[in-house]
């Protein structure tokens, strides 16, 4: 299909913006049939600046601009975490970012796009790196806040700039690109270390299959789970482990958490330093993992029609709050079943 110019491309997404002030611009993306980063690419020079791909580069210059937020979502979840970006390990293409709390997967192998962005609002300007795959979809962004170092960043911005500067971006069709296991990809990362997976890392792809086997016990959630398993760790302050990510990135935040909102279809953890975003509505399947063996840990995960992970949760603690959340997951599942 023949790509849109950039100025046919800019007009519909200004009729589309006066018509919707609010929209954002993932949501605008798929009305017009584009991708997140040709948005972006339109701003080149302007809100824009597109970056030369020495991707791991970089974020070893990130330890300079102090406290950050890193932002991983896929479709239907949201999954924003402040910390720092100065502690890091490679393990192949991935980066790993770790500090306390706050862990970053990142699978550099995958990213195509990175763009410094300029967004006004609200009589401020939120600067951020953003950075998305081959098909322009967002992998991982990093926002300052205001306790980050503002000087720095526009010194890095200049380091890495790419001689490319043009508002024509073209993207692969993810229509015609194979399928990539994402599963395996989450559940296999050293940033869950111990997290959820089965011998092959893969979860049934029908909401009434069950797994038993030797090491491993996986049992189908009812619907509605997720809410009720947030609110109680929330209630009880557990320490949890929660996880989103996509093919570019998985994202951890470890700890309590503790203010919970629904709003419309979505159900939001909105806690310093953490926020969730959780499209609930979109759950297709939900799955209780129990290890048999080492460390007998038990793992939530939700996923979506394609069967891709949204959200995955487990805990550390072991003072019988994380045991309340696995009842109040699994009650409904046993009382239907009675």
């Amino acid at each position: 299909m023949e790509e849109p110019t950039p100025e046919a491309l800019r007009e519909r997404w200004n009729t589309l913006l006066e018509e919707n002030p609010k929209l954002r611009i993932r949501d605008a993306a798929e009305r017009l049939g584009a991708s997140e980063a040709q948005l972006l690419a339109l701003g080149s020079g302007e809100t824009s600046t597109r970056l030369r791909g020495d991707w791991a580069d970089l974020l070893l210059e990130l330890h300079r601009l102090g406290p950050l937020m890193g932002l991983t979502r896929n479709d239907h979840a949201v999954h924003e975490r402040h910390g720092g970006y100065g502690t890091q390990r490679i393990l192949g293409p991935t980066r790993l970012i770790e500090d306390g709390g706050f862990t970053a997967a990142l699978f550099l192998d995958h990213w195509r796009h990175g763009f410094a962005v300029n967004e006004s609002g609200h009589g401020q300007i939120r600067r951020s790196l953003q950075f998305f795959d081959r098909f322009g979809h967002a992998a991982h962004k990093i926002y300052l806040t205001e306790h980050s170092r503002e000087e720095p960043f526009q010194e890095i911005v200049d380091t890495f700039r790419a001689d490319d500067q043009a508002e024509m971006l073209i993207v692969e069709d993810p229509l015609t690109a194979p399928y990539l296991d994402t599963v395996d990809r989450l559940w296999s990362s050293t940033a869950l270390s111990s997290g959820p997976r089965t011998d092959d890392h893969t979860v049934p792809d029908h909401p009434d299959l069950a797994i038993d086997s030797p090491t491993l016990r996986v049992r189908a959630l009812p619907q509605g789970t997720a809410e009720t398993v947030l609110t109680v760790a929330a209630e009880r302050g557990t320490e949890v482990v929660m996880a989103a990510g996509n093919r570019g990135a998985l994202q951890v935040h470890r700890g309590p958490i503790h203010k919970i909102l629904r709003t419309g279809p979505w159900i939001n953890v909105l806690d310093d330093p953490f926020n969730l975003h959780l499209r609930d509505t979109q759950i297709a399947s939900g799955w209780h993992v129990e290890e048999h063996s080492g460390t007998g840990q038990a793992y939530l995960c939700w996923c979506d029609r394609q069967h891709q992970p949204i959200l995955q949760i487990f805990s550390e603690d072991r003072s019988g709050s994380w045991a309340d959340c696995l009842e109040a997951a699994c009650k409904p599942a046993r009382e239907a079943a009675a």
